[in-house]
């Protein structure tokens, strides 16, 4: 995908550069241009994955949030909002192209909004000495570790995913915080299982699955959890 649409960004570039139907290579560069964007940013995230795996150990972060990124959010906001605006500004196409590509820009730029403001990218995880919490801007619900039934790594659409089967979702939902947010907490574990996604988090997915594992089966590594950090 990112050789293709790098191509294809390259012919609309020299369209534009001989004056040859600006129209179409304004769109062609746009859309392509848009393909090209997230193709490199996959590409950039499973090389950093990559490096992440290499590194040895479990987390270690001592009581502290680790949270969501928020740069797929933006990159992805950025480019459907450009690109939009360029091809819906695109001189020679028919009203429902037009629609189309202001629809792609509305969209990008919702997006940005929801971001910025909030509403998307707020998950976040903590490793505890009790467990693994995890938590959004509604709340946040703890998972012990001893209900951690295994760790299954799998894929979906190319994007490693991690999967916590628990013994007792219900002692998970007793410890919602506040209570309220424990129908909000019920609805992430169909099945009694929780799904988490490692790139969300700037996480590789075998490390994480290691850490949780290691955590799960070695009580006397979880107090490590609870200790601050010394040094800056």
């Amino acid at each position: 995908l990112l050789v293709g649409s790098g191509a294809f960004t390259a012919v609309g570039l020299w369209l534009l550069a001989i004056g040859e139907e600006p129209g179409t290579a304004l769109a062609t560069v746009a859309f392509s241009g848009l393909c090209t964007a997230v193709a490199a940013v996959c590409v950039w995230e499973k090389r950093r994955m990559a490096a992440l795996a290499a590194v040895p150990g479990v987390v270690e972060a001592s009581g502290e949030r680790i949270p969501q990124s928020r740069v797929r959010l933006v990159v992805t906001g950025l480019a459907l909002a450009v690109a939009g605006a360029i091809m819906a500004a695109a001189a020679g196409f028919p009203w429902p192209f037009t629609l189309a590509s202001a629809a792609i820009a509305g969209t990008g730029v919702t997006l940005l909004a929801a971001t910025a403001a909030g509403r998307l990218g707020h998950r976040w995880l903590r490793f505890e000495p009790e467990g693994l919490r995890l938590g959004e801007r509604r709340g946040s619900v703890l998972l012990p570790w001893d209900d951690l039934a295994g760790c299954q790594v799998w894929e979906l659409q190319s994007n490693p995913v991690v999967s916590l089967p628990l013994r007792d979702p219900a002692r998970a939902l007793a410890s919602a915080d506040p209570p309220s947010y424990a129908a909000a907490a019920a609805a992430l574990m169909p099945g009694g299982s929780i799904t988490l996604f490692p790139m969300w988090f700037a996480m590789d997915a075998g490390r994480l699955a290691r850490s949780l594992d290691t955590y799960a089966r070695h009580p006397e590594r979880r107090a490590a959890l609870g200790r601050p950090r010394l040094g800056g």
